[in-house]
């Protein structure tokens, strides 16, 4: 995997970038090898008080396709969380569906004697 971290008005520290890694790995490690770039853009308005922070995570799984999660929290670590654990569920569900379209196994092995 592949990480691109941005922050808009949400100061992206060397402890929050890795943090935000530590936690993807966590959360989507037992995909590593299906998922390209993992793209996290964490926004907090400067309107609000006190401002809720917005997560928006985008995950490329080759070959051609990619899925996006959103999630809005009162802190980095929260959005981030809560984005993470719709994404792994997304992309449980997209290998899931393309393994049933190609005919392999999604989950397991097979052995046959």
């Amino acid at each position: 995997m592949r990480f691109v971290i941005h922050g808009e008005n949400v100061q992206v520290t060397d402890d929050l970038s890795a943090h935000v890694r530590r936690l993807t790995l966590a959360a989507l490690g037992s995909f590593g090898r299906r998922i390209g770039l993992v793209s996290v853009r964490l926004y907090e308005p400067l309107d609000a008080a006190p401002a809720p922070v917005r997560c928006s995570l985008l995950l490329d799984l080759p070959p051609g396709g990619g899925l996006g999660a959103h999630a809005v929290a009162s802190s980095p670590d929260a959005a981030v969380r809560l984005a993470l654990a719709q994404a792994g569920d997304d992309v449980r569900k997209e290998l899931a569906r393309r393994c049933s379209h190609s005919g392999e196994r999604a989950l397991g092995y097979s052995v046959t004697w």
